[in-house]
């Protein structure tokens, strides 16, 4: 199968590709800035807000499936920025599915958690959305480019992604976590603001099972665990073997962040049981980070 991952070097897209490259498909990805190679794929320099090269690009490579993940996640940067958010995670991913469709592609789309408001105990992939911030808005508005394009789709739902990579410090925090605690400085974490943090070798997994399973539709692809960051931090201080005295309980309000960060609880029950596989809890998550790190280490 030829593949083509846009945002190929970011925390996810990265990961998706050395699994795409290890089923033996033929494999190009795209990156803005900053390159992270991947044996046996391909990667192209892309801006996916110029519609004539991501045009050009996908009609070349002529892919079976597009696995769309390049997007603007800085959530706060979107809420100030909104234009920019517009630009990428919107007219982006209409570049780029408009492109899929001209070569007769299948789609996946990453989304997030955002498009829920956090008003519901938990969030089936049925539930009405309503994004109360401008990241998760203009990801619901690929959403709707993804799901009207007339090609076969998948959308992805995620929530705080994770997964041992000392080269993606800035969006995972359990990289953010360990070095804290490697260094032994202190941590301000929140007990109001919680997640479904997800561990991306397991939504790689289940990513990967449901292309091949294919059945269009939205799919939340999640850990199992509803934990907020404190109580995150506190579980990896406990599998390190570090001092929880290093975590300061805090609330979200005393961060002063532009943007809103709903508590959504995403019910993973319907990629469990259409792919088989199981999706983790924190626990289990960690301590495959973990067991990652120290393997790096020989």
């Amino acid at each position: 199968m030829k593949v083509l991952v846009t945002g190929g070097s970011g925390v996810i897209g990265s990961k998706l590709v050395s699994n795409f490259v290890a089923d033996r498909n033929d494999v190009l990805y795209t990156y803005l800035s900053r390159n992270i190679p991947v044996e046996g794929a391909q990667p192209v320099e892309l801006d996916i807000t110029n519609r004539k090269n991501t045009t050009d690009l996908i009609a070349d490579f002529n892919p079976d499936l597009v696995f769309h993940c390049s997007a603007l996640t800085k959530v706060d940067l979107c809420e100030t920025n909104p234009e920019i958010a517009e630009k990428i995670n919107v007219q982006g991913t209409k570049n780029v599915v408009d492109a899929a469709k001209k070569a007769g592609s299948k789609i996946a789309y990453i989304s997030t958690s955002f498009v829920f408001d956090g008003k519901k105990k938990t969030f089936d992939e049925n539930d009405k959305t309503h994004p109360v911030d401008q990241y998760g808005l203009t990801k619901l508005k690929g959403e709707e480019i993804t799901r009207k394009s007339g090609q076969p789709f998948l959308i992805l739902r995620t929530d705080h992604p994770y997964r041992w990579s000392p080269l993606h410090l800035e969006k995972n925090n359990v990289m953010r976590l360990i070095g804290l605690f490697e260094r032994g400085e202190k941590i301000n974490d929140a007990t109001d603001w919680y997640n479904t943090p997800t561990l991306v070798d397991n939504f790689s997994e289940a990513s990967a099972s449901m292309i091949k399973k294919w059945e269009d539709g939205i799919y939340h692809v999640v850990g199992s665990d509803f934990v907020n960051r404190y109580d995150f931090a506190c579980k990896v201080a406990d599998l390190m073997g570090e001092d929880k005295k290093l975590i300061n309980k805090i609330k979200a309000t005393d961060l002063k962040l532009p943007a809103r960060r709903p508590n959504v609880h995403m019910n993973n029950e319907k990629i469990q049981e259409k792919t088989g596989v199981k999706m983790l809890g924190i626990e289990d998550g960690i301590k495959i980070v973990l067991k990652q790190r120290e393997l790096s280490k020989c």
